[in-house]
Order: structure tokens, then sequence, then C-alpha cells
């Protein structure tokens, strides 16, 4: 047989070497998180120096490759530092105003926030014509797909509510949600450049499947299922159908978050995508 006809088996067993220690990563990170009973900040922020020690050592990539596939040296422009300045601003003004009445960890993670801020600038600085229709795609698929995923919640949630509002007091409600929702996007998006969103896509996905490499589809559902088993130390599903619920609603979401993070080379795609999602859950529930 010839070296061509090997060659594609090489490449399988590495990346079945890659995705073993992929799910040791996050089997890891879980594992930290039940045993040490973390709440959710914590167990988000705990994914900030895990995803510098795989970048750096096991992945042995670049930290811009994070944010872009292809990175690039070009500095950003006056009006990105501008852009940057606008979206410290929430997290900012929540830090100033909210010091000495919260814990240390919300003041990191409102850091991260503004630290955030700066990636996406150079993702907004950087977005072109070729980035709309990825971006576009990730918006019907994901995004759309977990806006109903939010609404049903919120739903069942009404439904099961012994208080029904008068048709005044639930224009308050909306008007108070969309002002939620709105707050929510702006803090989630930056803070999606810093954890969770950068650390599946952005580190994992990157490392687990490489340009050249076969089998698209099935990394991007084993990455995507393990996103959502990663959610079970801060999520509870209390039963084995709640844990296949869950996994399956990650994977109808995550799966696009990594094809067109992949198809665009920009985190901007999924990331935003994802602030949007979370934004409409906080805004609807």
């Amino acid at each position: 047989m010839g070296s061509g006809s090997t060659t594609p088996l090489a490449d399988a067993g590495s990346q079945s070497r890659r995705a073993l220690i992929v799910f040791a990563v996050i089997a890891s990170w879980a594992a930290a998180g039940y045993w040490f009973h973390m709440g959710g900040n914590t167990y988000l922020l705990l994914g900030v120096p895990l995803l510098l020690v795989f970048q750096w050592g096991i992945a042995r990539r670049p930290i811009a490759e994070l944010w872009f596939k292809q990175p690039c040296g070009a500095p950003l422009p006056w009006w990105g530092w501008l852009v940057a300045g606008l979206f410290m601003l929430p997290s900012l003004f929540l830090l100033i105003h909210g010091w000495g009445r919260f814990g240390w960890i919300y003041y990191i993670y409102l850091l991260c926030a503004a630290v955030g801020a700066v990636p996406l600038a150079y993702s907004i600085a950087r977005f072109s014509r070729s980035t709309v229709r990825p971006l576009q795609l990730c918006f019907v698929t994901a995004g759309a797909f977990g806006t109903m995923v939010a609404a049903r919640i919120a739903l069942l949630k009404w439904l099961h509510s012994e208080f029904h509002p008068s048709a005044a007091v639930a224009v308050v409600h909306a008007r108070s949600g969309l002002l939620v929702g709105v707050q929510s996007f702006l803090m989630y998006l930056p803070i999606g450049f810093i954890v969770e969103e950068v650390f599946f896509r952005g580190g994992l996905d990157s490392y687990l499947q490489r340009p050249g490499d076969r089998g698209p589809w099935w990394t991007a559902c084993f990455l995507s299922a393990l996103w959502g088993l990663w959610h079970l130390p801060i999520v509870p599903a209390h039963s084995i159908l709640g844990t296949l619920v869950l996994v399956m609603v990650h994977m109808l979401i995550g799966v696009p978050f990594s094809l067109y993070w992949r198809s665009s080379g920009m985190l901007f795609v999924p990331a935003i995508v994802h602030a949007f999602i979370d934004a409409v859950r906080n805004a609807l529930i």
C-alpha cells in the first residue's frame, strides 16, 4: 500500500487522541465544579487559567488564535479603542457602583468582561463581508433554536405561576424584561471572549478539528455533547432523561457554533449569537 492510503488512518488516530484529551479537560473541569461545590461564576472563571494552560501547554498555539483562526498583527484603530471602551462601561460601572457589596468572584467576573471588550473590538474592526453569511446562518440555526428554548421555558413558568398580571402590569414587565435583555447582552458579549465560548470554540474546537481532518460533523457533535455535560455542576439535570435533554439542547446549539466558527474564522460569530440567546433568556425569565 502507498503512503497515501495510510495517512488518513494516522490522521484519524491523532484526532482520536485529541478527542480523549478534550474529554479529559472537560471531565477535570466538571469534577472540580462538583468536588468544590462551585457557584456559577466561580465555575466559569476556573476556565480562564485552564484555558491558558491548555492553549500554551497542550495545544501550543498563540493566544490570539482563540479569537481568530488567522491572526494578523494589524493594530486596533482609534475607533476600535473607542468601541472597546464603550463595551467596558457596563462592567466597570457595576464594578465601581457595587464595590463593597458583592464578593470578589463577582468583581473578577466583571474585570474579565472589561478585558473581553478588547478582543471584541478587534473582531468588530476585522468584520468583513465574508463574515456576514456565517453570522446570518448561525443566527437562523443556533439563535433561532436557543430563542425557542428560552421562550418555551418562560411559557411553562408563566403557566405554572399563580400570578397572572393584568395587561398594564404585563406591559411594565415587558419593558423591564427588555431592559434586562439589553443589559445582559452588553455584558455577555465581551465576557464570551474570556470564558466559556472562547474555551469551547476558540480553544477546544480549534484543537480538535484541524485543517485537513476528516469528520467535521462528528467532532462538532462530540464537543457540543461535552459542552452540555459541562453544565451539569451548575445546571443539575436530576435524572437521566434530564441529562439527555440538556445534552441534546446544547448539541443543537453547539454544532452550528462550531461549524460557523470554523467557516468564519472569527469567534465573534458564535459569541454574539450565544450572548443573544442568553440575553433573550434573561429578558423572558
